[in-house]
C-alpha cells in the first residue's frame, strides 16, 4: 500500500533552506496532485511554530502532517530525501520528511500502521537515507504489507 501511495511523490534534494521550506518542497506533490490544499501546508507549518516539534518521529525523521479539515482532499503520501539535514526549532536536524494527508481522522490509519512498522526498523530508516532513486525508497517498503 505504501508504494501505491509512493510512487510519483518522491523527491531527492541536497538540502534546503529552512525547516518550512523542507515542508512545503515534501509536500509540492500532494499539493499538485490536489490531494491537499495550500491551506494544509501552511497548517502544518503553523502547528510547529506553535506545537514545536511534534512531526519529528524518529531522530532526523519529520512526517508533516494536519488535521483533515485544514485542506486534506484525499489521502496521500509524499517523500523527501536531504543530504544535509535542516535543522527544526530547538536544533533538531531532519533529512527525511514523509508528508502524509488523510481525508478523515481515521481514513489512514491502516498507512500510518504500515508506515510505523517499516519505520521501526532501524535498517530501513538507513535504507530510506542512503537511497539515491525513486525505485530504491519504493524497494524498502516493499516487504510491508
Amino acid at each position: 500500500m505504501l508504494q501505491d501511495y509512493l510512487k510519483g511523490n518522491i523527491q531527492f534534494r541536497d538540502q534546503v533552506n529552512s525547516w518550512q521550506d523542507g515542508i512545503r518542497i515534501a509536500t509540492t506533490p500532494l499539493v499538485e496532485k490536489k490531494i491537499v490544499t495550500p491551506n494544509y501546508v501552511d497548517a502544518i507549518i503553523q502547528n510547529v511554530e506553535q506545537n514545536g516539534n511534534y512531526i519529528i518521529i524518529l531522530p532526523e525523521v519529520a512526517m508533516p502532517h494536519a488535521r483533515p479539515e485544514y485542506g486534506a482532499l484525499a489521502t496521500g503520501l509524499s517523500f523527501l530525501q536531504l543530504k544535509q539535514p535542516v535543522l527544526f526549532p530547538k536544533q533538531a536536524p531532519v533529512t527525511l520528511f514523509i508528508a502524509l494527508a488523510a481525508q478523515s481522522n481515521d481514513g489512514h490509519l491502516d498507512l500510518l500502521a504500515e508506515l510505523g512498522e517499516a519505520l521501526s526498523e532501524p535498517e530501513k530508516v538507513q535504507a530510506l537515507q542512503s537511497a539515491d532513486s525513486e525505485a530504491a525508497v519504493l524497494k524498502v517498503f516493499e516487504s510491508e504489507v
